[in-house]
């Protein structure tokens, strides 16, 4: 089969996720706030917005706990575990878990490949459906959402830093 120069030799995929090298300081407050819990980093963005007894404690966590209480507490707050899934590059989603850093599978120009491709775009758009609720409340209302999201996020440790489990 000859090369054809008008095509590239597989799907160009525009990865549609967080861009970890991006600047965090240029980014919306509700993605710059899951960032932060998950990578345990960004005091600065903690000091501007919460005293410090409401600010995140460090240590390993129970994930299914913290998947748990925000279900339990219902409403927008349930979609956290999905926000931090999101910045985390671990949606399950081809499109959501790509960056331009990492490596991705390349897809032929079949259409098996051309289906899937489809399918998991659709799904990408139900989680920026299921998101885009939760990051406008809380680019909206900033202390009330980070504090409630801090307070699930510090009742979920497992193991704290300090060593003592809770």
């Amino acid at each position: 089969m000859m090369f054809d120069m008008d095509r590239l030799p597989s799907i160009p995929l525009y990865p549609q996720g967080i861009d970890w090298e991006d600047e965090r300081d240029n980014m919306r407050l509700s993605l710059r706030a899951a960032m932060a819990l998950v990578s345990d980093d960004d005091s600065m963005l903690w000091e501007a917005w919460l005293p410090k007894p409401l600010r995140p404690l460090s240590g390993q966590r129970d994930w299914d706990r913290l998947a748990e209480m925000c279900r339990t507490a219902k409403g927008l707050i349930a979609r956290f575990p999905l926000l931090l899934e999101f910045v985390s590059l671990d949606t399950g989603n081809v499109w959501l878990d790509t960056n331009w850093e990492c490596c991705w599978e390349e897809y032929p120009w079949e259409e098996t490949a051309m289906e899937y491709l489809k399918k998991e775009w659709r799904q990408a758009q139900r989680i920026f459906d299921q998101l885009n609720p939760l990051l406008e409340a809380m680019d909206k209302h900033p202390r009330y959402w980070l504090k409630r999201l801090v307070m699930l996020w510090n009742r979920a440790i497992k193991v704290p830093t300090n060593g003592v489990t809770k």
